[in-house]
């Protein structure tokens, strides 16, 4: 089950945009025409052993130290794409959707991202992007908020 159906099931609005194929945030900005600032990138990471996903804006970067020390963890590191297959199978290959809770994982949004008043993240393809208000959006998936990134 694709998360879009399951934002549909759950009466939360969202709008698709379609555009030409592209594989990193920055780029889906440039594609949809909105700022980096409120495109959510999202990364998968490994933390202790668990998979965690990491949300935050196309215009940042992950403070590793800071995700460290919001987590209360000993060790984390990105994972290879080569897994992605197993662990989004209603996704095409790259950045993983923005909610770990329907993959049974952990959400975390960087505190900057929830300063915005909508979001814009890859869809369940590499040409549409999901717009929906970031509110909707931490209502249904209940991320850890903090502050694990900075400016590029």
């Amino acid at each position: 089950m694709t998360f879009e159906r399951v934002l549909k099931q759950h009466h939360i609005r969202y709008e698709t945009l379609l555009h030409e194929p592209v594989f990193d945030a920055l780029r889906l900005a440039q594609a949809v025409h909105v700022s980096g600032d409120v495109v959510a990138k999202t990364v998968l990471l490994e933390v202790d052993g668990q998979y965690v996903i990491a949300v935050l804006q196309a215009t940042h970067q992950i403070d590793f130290d800071a995700l460290l020390v919001a987590l209360g963890a000993e060790r984390v590191e990105m994972v290879s794409e080569a897994h992605f297959g197993e662990l989004f199978p209603d996704c095409e290959i790259g950045p993983p959707p923005p909610f770990g809770s329907l993959y049974k994982m952990q959400t975390v949004v960087d505190d900057s991202l929830a300063q915005d008043r909508w979001i814009v993240f890859k869809g369940t393809t590499n040409e549409e992007a999901i717009r929906m208000y970031y509110d909707d959006y931490a209502q249904f998936e209940q991320p850890m908020v903090a502050a694990f990134s900075k400016h590029i």
